[in-house]
């Protein structure tokens, strides 16, 4: 592209300033035909019209001069306009993982992710986890015995009365995952995406069966297995905390995810 409009300046200035020296030449030649015509009586100004001519030849030279100074000053401030950009690095493919570790103070929970049962939901969690989507989110709903839940972004904020109330899709802000039908059970250890009140409803937040949950299936989509560190989801669970509404705690030290890696 900046080839393209240095040789079109380029061009230009050549075309006015060609065309401007053929001007001056017709006018010097027609000048010299009246002022400087043969003499039988002088040769001198025949000598002086030549001499016009070297005149008009060095005219051209100066302008050329000039074409290719003004070719160069073009180039300068096109390139100075253009800064210079590091290598442009490649979008990752998180889709391209098969587990997701949540690291928390109290150990790593590793999670396969069942890519070909739960396609969308795979992809919707490996691409929140790749990008630190849940990082410093925290399980903020316990259900001793039968559940942790969290991935809810408001939980980053200093108001409880939110959380369980946000999240989006991979999609981006305001977008929501339709339901996968598969025959994944929510036996203990299961993961398993939390929706609103339809069926096309899920967003981020995902929770875990803790026991087998039967009533759960084909209400819930789910997406993956913890393989490592039930335990610690577990021991989460049984922690105090305070009522909610909709059912469990609010633990009083609630488990934080501090990062996740994918492999």
């Amino acid at each position: 592209m900046v080839v393209v409009v240095v040789a079109i300046v380029v061009t230009i200035s050549e075309a006015v300033i060609v065309s401007s020296i053929e001007v001056v030449i017709d006018i010097d030649f027609r000048f010299s035909a009246i002022m400087y015509l043969p003499s039988p009586c002088s040769g001198k100004r025949l000598v002086g019209g030549l001499k016009q001519s070297e005149g008009i030849l060095n005219l051209k030279h100066r302008l050329n001069i000039a074409v290719m100074i003004l070719t160069f000053m073009v180039t300068v401030l096109v390139f100075s306009g253009c800064t210079p950009k590091g290598p442009v690095e490649e979008e990752t493919d998180y889709f391209q993982f098969d587990t997701a570790i949540l690291e928390t103070d109290r150990g790593d929970i590793t999670i396969r992710l069942e890519k070909e049962k739960a396609a969308e939901h795979s992809r919707n969690f490996l691409e929140l986890c790749g990008s630190g989507y849940y990082n410093n989110t925290f399980f903020h709903r316990v259900v001793p015995g039968l559940l942790v839940q969290g991935g809810d972004p408001n939980t980053l904020d200093d108001d409880p009365a939110n959380d369980g109330m946000g999240g989006s899709s991979y999609r981006g802000s305001d977008t929501l995952l339709a339901a996968e039908a598969n025959d994944l059970k929510h036996t203990r250890g299961a993961v398993s995406m939390v929706r609103g009140n339809g069926p096309d409803t899920a967003g981020s937040q995902f929770f875990v069966v803790l026991s087998d949950v039967p009533e759960y299936d084909g209400e819930f989509t789910v997406f993956g297995r913890v393989i490592v560190g039930l335990d610690i989801l577990v021991e989460a669970a049984e922690q105090p905390g305070t009522p909610l509404k909709e059912g469990g705690f609010r633990p009083e030290k609630p488990l934080v995810i501090n990062g996740c890696r994918l492999e």
